[in-house]
């Protein structure tokens, strides 16, 4: 499934900095080309709560320093994505999602 126009789920701290992206196997990641990918706000959102992601002092939430929440982003791809090795996200926008 393509990255652009769908959700990623994020852990972020209290400031509201992001500060990793949840992989397919539950491992916080630095790229969103390596995230879970869901189709809408609404399956990101259920994934959060029905396996306890909300709660930073549950188990499946691996360790980060300042975490605070986790929160679903929507992922827009750019035409003019280069690529970077130095930057994997180079081209990509998020749009946070509250509420």
């Amino acid at each position: 499934m393509p990255l652009n126009n769908r959700y990623v789920l994020a852990a972020f701290d209290t400031q509201g900095e992001r500060l990793a992206f949840l992989s397919p196997s539950f491992d916080w990641v630095q790229s969103a080309r390596e995230a879970v990918i869901f189709q809408s706000q609404m399956d990101a959102k259920q994934f959060i709560i029905s396996n306890s992601l909300s709660d930073n002092a549950e188990s499946k939430t691996p360790a980060l320093d300042h975490f605070d929440h986790v929160q679903a982003l929507f992922v827009t791809v750019n035409s003019k994505d280069a690529g970077n090795s130095d930057n994997p996200d180079e081209g990509i926008s998020f749009t946070g999602i509250y509420g």
